[in-house]
């Protein structure tokens, strides 16, 4: 942009077009204010969130079938029936089904 040396018209350039310049006068411009560029959404490490999910999911998962496990043996030797046992047998599949479906439901959410 220049300006002329009475100051009452400025040369425009548009870099890129077919219009590289023109004249206007400077009473039809309207000066506003500068807006400050908006600072980009920080990037996420989708590598780094699955991996820490997927140890979190390792670990609690382990924790509950060897708790399972446990308690299961427990329950053996205090002669309680077998539908005891396929109750925490039933729990540890749901825990694992539940813990996979929400793996997933994470995963498509970072996607988006």
């Amino acid at each position: 942009m220049s300006v002329s040396s009475n100051g009452r018209y400025v040369d425009l350039e548009l870099p890129g077009t077919y219009l590289t310049r023109f004249h206007q006068d400077v009473s039809t411009l309207k000066f506003t204010d500068r807006i400050a560029p908006k600072s980009p959404e920080p990037v996420r490490d989708h590598a780094a969130i699955s991996e820490r999910i997927a140890v979190i999911q390792r670990e609690n998962l382990q924790r509950l079938d060897d708790d399972i496990a446990i308690l299961a043996k427990y329950l053996k030797t205090e002669g309680a029936p077998k539908e005891a046992t396929d109750a925490l047998d039933t729990l540890s599949n749901e825990q694992h089904a539940s813990w996979q479906a929400t793996v997933e439901r994470i995963k498509d959410l970072l996607e988006d």
